[in-house]
């Protein structure tokens, strides 16, 4: 998957000109998000529409969090920071898509932020299976699903300014694998 072709698409299509591409790359604002956060932030795109180019292009499900069925024991389980920065959210049903053995399904918005994927799969220990879904429905989910009893992990985690990438999933699975082996022998247990 390439950004470029995502911003190639929606010139060629006539939703973006040349110069407005050339702007949001070279404002310091935008340098550091992703094409698409700064495509919505700005105004230049309908988030509806963004969905239904990205899932077109990069041949992922589109779906909306309303229809899906929202996997609240599992992102009750994560720490609510890995959901929020990557902006993703674990499902247990979407029409249309069907999982195989030992995959989880998640609704991500940004095709290309593949970090909090893998820090899920790590945490998880299954496969993820990505659909797109938009960002504010994501938030939402985030928002009104998560327990409010997770602050000491939180604070943990906001501590962890400057690290690598590696080091933040590491440090976020050193909060969860706990917490993962605790349900585990509950289940076998029962």
């Amino acid at each position: 998957m390439n950004p470029v072709l995502l911003a190639e698409r929606l010139v060629s299509e006539g939703e973006l000109t040349a110069l407005q591409l050339e702007l949001l790359r070279t404002d310091p604002l935008n340098r550091e998000r992703p094409l698409s956060q700064a495509l919505l932030e700005n105004g230049l795109i309908e988030e509806e529409h963004l969905l239904q180019t990205m899932a077109e292009l990069y041949h992922m499900p589109a779906i909306h969090l309303e229809e899906a069925m929202l996997d609240r024991q599992t992102a009750g389980k994560l720490p609510e920071i890995l959901l929020r920065n990557f902006c993703l959210y674990p499902l247990l049903h979407a029409p249309g898509v069907l999982l195989e053995p030992g995959e989880i399904l998640v609704a991500v918005f940004d095709p290309f932020d593949v970090i909090g994927t893998d820090a899920l799969e790590l945490a998880t220990h299954r496969k993820a299976r990505r659909v797109l879904a938009k960002r504010g429905d994501i938030r939402s989910a985030i928002a009104g699903k998560l327990s409010e009893d997770r602050t000491g992990v939180q604070q943990i985690l906001q501590k962890i300014s400057g690290a690598s990438d590696l080091e933040y999933v590491q440090k976020i699975l050193e909060e969860v694998e706990p917490e993962q082996e605790e349900v585990e022998g509950e289940s076998t247990t029962a």
